[in-house]
């Protein structure tokens, strides 16, 4: 027969027994927390590497160090500073211009406008595998996409057609042709967007994807769902097509992702374009200050055209300086127009 104090030993040496397994399970799961979260900050570090590798030498790069550590990201704002917010980790700073569609495993690629003077470049990432529907109902919608089609990923990413309710073969972008024909619908699945171009884009004209519509007068118009937005170039472009049907993983971020991703190009290219203005008209009136002091010290031929070089250069750098404030696309393509006119005249060398 158990004597009370044999009982007593057994019910303390049971709890005991609990509070050890609990204390155990406890620490490894904290242990395993902390050692998955130093996998994701190292994770994200590397990725952060990756970006700055593809900017800085236009060398194309896939990342999958996400899936490795289960990480998931999506894209916010704060303020106006574009940002990629982790569940657990907290928010992380862009290296570089960049505007991507989440996914564990990525292909970057770095985009770039180029109006002589300065080419503002920005990475572009898709996940692996993406599909892309194209519906395009046009003559004026096929411009549209010769003109976007430079701009859009390449690698793995498939493109395939779509007309009604028929989903054509899909391809890589380097096989794919696009076809005319009537409007989309089909609601895109997991790892798709659907991106119709189209004369008739309104709100209400295609309920399940980004709408494009081709005409531009002063800027072009594009719609997702509820959202309405206005794009100015090809890159305005990609960042709503990269961000359409996109459904965010955190409930605390507020609109859709192509509305971010567009501001996010945005105030990159207000910072990197503003800068690179302010500096090119400095160089420009230095030079233009240069000729004439040389012409002054003779060691210019008297036949030059040295009134015409300055006048340009001068009439370049003013618009530059507007540039700075506010970097619109007619200035922009105006100062390509102003530069190719320098270079042709001998006032300036391209780069």
């Amino acid at each position: 027969m158990i004597s009370i104090f044999q009982l007593f030993r057994i019910i303390f040496g049971i709890i005991l027994s609990i509070f050890i397994i609990y204390f155990v399970v406890s620490y490894l799961s904290t242990y395993i927390g902390i050692q998955q979260a130093g996998m994701q900050a190292a994770a994200l570090r590397s990725f952060s590497q990756t970006l700055q590798h593809v900017y800085s030498y236009n060398d194309p790069q896939p990342f999958q160090e996400f899936r490795k550590t289960a990480l998931n990201f999506t894209w916010i704002l704060i303020g106006e500073e574009p940002r990629i917010t982790v569940e657990g980790l907290g928010d992380w700073n862009l290296p570089v211009p960049a505007v991507i569609r989440p996914g564990q495993e990525l292909w970057l690629e770095r985009k770039a406008l180029d109006w002589g003077w300065y080419e503002f470049w920005i990475v572009t990432g898709v996940p692996d595998e993406f599909l892309f529907i194209i519906n395009i109902n046009d003559a004026d919608s096929k411009d549209l996409w010769d003109r976007i089609e430079p701009f859009l990923p390449g690698n793995r990413t498939k493109y395939a057609n779509c007309h009604g309710a028929n989903l054509g073969t899909a391809s890589k972008l380097d096989f794919f042709r696009v076809e005319t024909g009537e409007l989309c619908e089909l609601k895109p699945g997991k790892n798709q967007a659907l991106i119709t171009i189209s004369s008739s884009c309104s709100p209400w004209y295609q309920p399940y994807g980004l709408c494009i519509n081709p005409n531009v007068n002063p800027n072009g118009h594009a719609y997702y769902q509820n959202e309405s937005f206005t794009w100015n170039d090809e890159l305005d472009l990609i960042a709503l097509i990269l961000g359409s049907n996109h459904q965010d993983i955190y409930q605390h971020s507020q609109g859709s992702l192509s509305k971010r991703l567009l501001e996010s190009k945005r105030y990159f290219f207000q910072h990197h374009v503003g800068l690179a203005a302010k500096t090119a008209a400095e160089r420009a009136r230095k030079l233009a200050d240069y000729i004439e002091d040389k012409k002054r010290e003779g060691k210019i031929s008297p036949n030059a055209d040295v009134v015409n070089c300055v006048q340009k250069l001068d009439d370049f750098a003013d618009l530059l300086d507007q540039i700075a404030e506010n970097p619109s696309k007619d200035k922009l393509d105006r100062s390509a127009q102003l530069y190719d006119d320098l270079v042709e005249s001998g006032c300036e060398v391209r780069e």
